[in-house]
C-alpha cells in the first residue's frame, strides 16, 4: 500500500518540517483531549493529522504509532473512556475527507489514480514484502540509521571531521568486535552504498540532528523510558513506542537504505525533545545548561551560514554567490542537471501562460510556475495526449515542454518547436501571436 502513498506527494519539496508542524498538535491535542475528556481537543488533533496525510507520505507510517499513544493514554486514564478513541477515529476520517485528500483528488483528475502516474508507482514498487525481506531489513538498516543519527553536522571545522573520524573509528572496531558487517548494498536502495566512512552534510537532504541530539535527547529519552517502564507512565512508553513503530514502518516500506532519511524522523525527534527539559529539571547544572547553550548557538551559527547547499561563508559561498545569482540558479543548485531547461522555459514562456510538461521522471517542477505562481501548469498524461488536438485545446495549453526520447509520440500539428536541448523541447501553440 505504501508505495502508491509515496508517490502521492509532489518530489523534492523537502516538506519534512510542515509534517513535523502538523504532527507535533496531533500528538499534543490527542493527549490533552483525552486526559481532559474534551472531544473538542480530539477533533483538533484529528483535523491536524487529516491535513497531515496530504502532506507527505511519511505521515501515513506515523498514524500507527499515534493511535497506539492514544489507546495507552486511555488505558492510563482512571475512567478509561474507550469511546475517546471512536470520536478521533471518526474525525480523522472526516478531517482526511474535507482536509487532506486534495492531492489525491488532484491525481486521480490528472492520472486515474489517486497515487500519482503508475510509471512512478511501478518504479517505487518494493517487491515481494515477505518475513526473509523485513528482517534483513530490520537488521541492516536499524544500526544503519542509528550509526547516521550520531549525527556530527553543526560542529565547526575541523571539529566535526575529527569527531566523525573518531564515530568512524568506533564503529568499525564495534563490528569487527560482533562480527557483524552492515557496510555494502545489501538491503539499499538503488544505487546507493553503506560505509562507514560517509559524513553526514550539513544540508537538509542529509542531515540529522546535531550534536545535541546525541549528547541530550538520546540520554534523556532512555533515562525517561526506563523510569516510564518502572512508573508504569503510559504517556512516556507511547511517546517512545510512537517512534519506534514509525522506525519499523519506514523501513519496511522504503525500497531500502538512502542517505536521505534522516529528516523523515523529525516529527519523532519533535515529540521525544519534552524529554530533555524533564531531564534539565530533574537534574538541574547551571554549567550544563550554559554548555548546551553555547552548542546550540554554535550550531544554529554554523548550520544557517555554512550550508553547503547555500553557503553564506565558507568553501563553496564565492562559487555559488547566493547574494549575487538569480532565482532559477538558486533553485537548481541541487538539481545543476535542470537548470539550463528551467532557464529555457523562463526566457521563452511567459507569464500567465499555461504550461503543460512531461518527463518519464522526477523533475524539479516549482519553478515552473514562475515567481509569483502566475503560470498555470499541467502534467500530461498519458504522454500520447501530445497528440491529440482536442485534449491539448481543451486543456488551454500554450506551451508544451517533453523531456526528448526517441519513442514520444508526434507533437500536435498545432504546436510548433520553438526552442531546443539535448534533453527537452519546448514547443508553442501556433495561433500566439
Amino acid at each position: 500500500f505504501s508505495k502508491y502513498i509515496i508517490s502521492a506527494n509532489t518530489p523534492f519539496t523537502q516538506n519534512d518540517l510542515v509534517t513535523t508542524a502538523l504532527f507535533v498538535p496531533a500528538v499534543y491535542f490527542v493527549i490533552l483531549g483525552i486526559k481532559s475528556n474534551h472531544n473538542h481537543m480530539l477533533t483538533l488533533s484529528a483535523i491536524s493529522a487529516g491535513l497531515g496525510l496530504g502532506t507527505k507520505q511519511t505521515y501515513f507510517f506515523l498514524l500507527p504509532g499515534l493511535g497506539i499513544l492514544a489507546i495507552l493514554i486511555v488505558v492510563d486514564s482512571k475512567k478509561r473512556r474507550y469511546s475517546q478513541i471512536v470520536h478521533w477515529g471518526i474525525s480523522l476520517i472526516l478531517s482526511f475527507a474535507l482536509f487532506g485528500s486534495y492531492m489525491y483528488v488532484v491525481n486521480w483528475q490528472s492520472y486515474g489514480n489517486p497515487f500519482g502516474p503508475p510509471e512512478a508507482v511501478d518504479e517505487l514498487s518494493y517487491g515481494d514484502i515477505n518475513f526473509r525481506t523485513i528482517s534483513g531489513k530490520l537488521g541492516f538498516n536499524i544500526p544503519r540509521l542509528f550509526y547516521q543519527s550520531l549525527d556530527t553536522v553543526g560542529l565547526p571545522r575541523p571539529l566535526d571531521g575529527y569527531a566523525q573520524k573518531v564515530k568512524q573509528k568506533i564503529a568499525v572496531n564495534v563490528s569487527q568486535l560482533l562480527r557483524i558487517n552492515i557496510e555494502g548494498e545489501q538491503y539499499t536502495a538503488s544505487g546507493h552504498k553503506f560505509s562507514f566512512a560517509d559524513k553526514n552534510i550539513g544540508e537538509e537532504s542529509y542531515a540529522w540532528f546535531g550534536p545535541l541530539s546525541i549528547l541530550l535527547l538520546l540520554p534523556a529519552t532512555i533515562l525517561e523510558t526506563w523510569l516510564g517502564l518502572k512508573k508504569r507512565q503510559y504517556l512516556k512508553l507511547g511517546i517512545v513506542l510512537c517512534g519506534l513503530i514509525f522506525l519499523v514502518i519506514e523501513i519496511i516500506f522504503r525500497p531500502g537504505w538512502d542517505p536521505y532519511q534522516g529528516r523523515y524522523f523529525a516529527p519523532i525527534i519533535a515529540i521525544n525533545a519534552p524529554f530533555i527539559a524533564i531531564w534539565f529539571g530533574k537534574h538541574k547544572s547551571t554549567v550544563g545548561a550554559w554548555i548546551a547553550v553555547i552548542m546550540t548557538l554554535t550550531i544554529a551559527f554554523t548550520a544557517a551560514l555554512y550550508n553547503p547547499a547555500k553557503p553564506v561563508f565558507g568553501k563553496y559561498a564565492d562559487e555559488i554567490g547566493i547574494w549575487k545569482n538569480d532565482r532559477i540558479f538558486l533553485q537548481t543548485l541541487q538539481r545543476k542537471k535542470e537548470r539550463a531547461m528551467q532557464y529555457m522555459v523562463a526566457n521563452n514562456v511567459p507569464l500567465n501562460t499555461t504550461l503543460a510538461y512531461y518527463a518519464p521522471y522526477y523533475i524539479l517542477d516549482y519553478p515552473l510556475f514562475g515567481k509569483n505562481f502566475t503560470r498555470k501548469v499541467i502534467p500530461v498524461y498519458p504522454l500520447d495526449e501530445i497528440s491529440n488536438n482536442a485534449w491539448m485545446q481543451g486543456n488551454g495549453i500554450q506551451y508544451l515542454l517533453i523531456a526528448n526520447n526517441q519513442q514520444n509520440p508526434a507533437i500536435s500539428n498545432d504546436y510548433e518547436l520553438i526552442k531546443e536541448l539535448p534533453d527537452w523541447s519546448l514547443y508553442r501553440l501556433k495561433s500566439i501571436p
